[in-house]
């Protein structure tokens, strides 16, 4: 192809808006991008690979921290640029690996750190790792290093991936996506993800970005469109639904359709709201089912519609419907586990049968994932 990771594609930002209310507890964003002249084309269920630059007052902030030259040219792969230039577009910063937490504890020239490190469970020092960025270990523990000595730790900054949120049959030569700030604050200081703040909150109408496609064949609308299908997500994993949905409107060909969506609350967190309401007035939108888990004492997600439905989950199975998972990886094991359940009671089957029934389910493609 003519675009790709290596040669990505300068899309112009056409617009960035929100998609949630501002009293919401999640900052999520619709960002419209502009393929035209590039000639990619992409179907519903791809992503888009989209490359970030990093905040440069937070490198800025970083470089004074640790005491360095900004215009100090350095040489690394072969390549010779400012250290500024380096940390601004191409290492990362946002996302710490764990050799590099190892190597930067012992940089420090103090055991407070690698003996903090010594004292963490396998979650504690993942979770340690998630919730912090290099500047917050610059701060908390600084070390002495020159900028060739930083850039030998830091891996190289690659791109962040996108379901991606449209049909190209409904929106030509645009791309749609929607983006959650991703938000990490073990410190006083709120770090925001070197993509998500890019596409949300620094990108302007008329800014440029690189993307390139990544085809998901895997995530598929059924070929035989009057197949029933029943789509779950939570947050943003509504994205590639929208797609499915501009497509299968543009296709004027009918099906059961059923959505079950999470999200915090109803007022300020469902996502897409009056294009569902339209689809479900229109009838391309048979069911909705939805689960805000905080507009209730007791918390409710889509797993529990999974299982108060399974009875019909089952029944829209026998029609043959495929169901599609869309979300984090924690929600889909949840959702999974619901219904293995559900299965297993409605059928009479043991929970071994119900495991080999969802087991089937995946080798026919009526049961797809797209979990992260």
């Amino acid at each position: 192809p003519l675009w790709s990771r290596q040669r990505p594609f300068p899309a112009t930002v056409e617009s960035v808006f929100s998609l949630t209310a501002p009293e919401s507890v999640k900052d999520i964003y619709h960002v419209t991008l502009s393929l035209a002249g590039s000639g990619l084309q992409y179907e519903p269920g791809d992503s888009l690979g989209v490359w970030a630059h990093n905040n440069p007052e937070r490198v800025s902030e970083l470089l004074n921290i640790l005491e360095i030259d900004p215009a100090t040219r350095i040489e690394r792969d072969g390549a010779s640029r400012t250290a500024r230039d380096w940390l601004t577009q191409h290492l990362e910063i946002t996302r710490l690996a764990p050799d590099g937490v190892k190597a930067w504890a012992a940089l420090t020239g103090s055991p407070r750190l690698a003996d903090h490190l010594d004292g963490l469970s396998t979650s504690q020092f993942k979770a340690f790792i998630e919730q912090r960025q290099l500047i917050d270990l610059a701060t908390e523990f600084p070390v002495q290093t020159d900028a060739r000595g930083l850039l030998r730790l830091l891996r190289p900054l690659t791109p962040r991936s996108y379901s991606i949120a449209s049909s190209q049959a409904a929106v030509d030569d645009e791309v749609h996506l929607t983006v959650a700030t991703k938000q990490s604050g073990a410190t006083q200081q709120q770090r925001l993800g070197v993509a998500s703040e890019y596409l949300n909150h620094r990108l302007q109408p008329g800014d440029t970005v690189g993307v390139f496609l990544e085809s998901n064949p895997r995530f598929r609308l059924p070929e035989d469109r009057s197949k029933p299908i029943i789509v779950i997500a939570a947050g943003t994993g509504i994205a590639p639904y929208r797609a499915f949905f501009q497509q299968l409107e543009q296709d004027e060909r009918s099906s059961r359709t059923w959505l079950i969506f999470g999200n915090p609350n109803l007022r300020s967190d469902f996502l897409y709201q009056s294009e569902w309401l339209s689809w479900r007035s229109s009838g391309l939108l048979e069911r909705i089912d939805t689960a805000f888990s905080r507009d209730q004492e007791e918390k409710r997600y889509v797993q529990h519609v999974v299982e108060e439905s399974s009875a019909q989950i089952s029944e829209w199975l026998d029609w043959g419907a495929h169901i599609y998972l869309c979300g984090c990886l924690a929600m889909g094991e949840q959702v999974e586990h619901a219904l293995r359940q559900g299965l297993a009671r409605h059928r009479g089957l043991t929970a071994g049968e119900a495991i080999a029934c969802l087991s089937q389910l995946r080798r026919e493609r009526r049961l797809m994932k797209d979990l992260y």
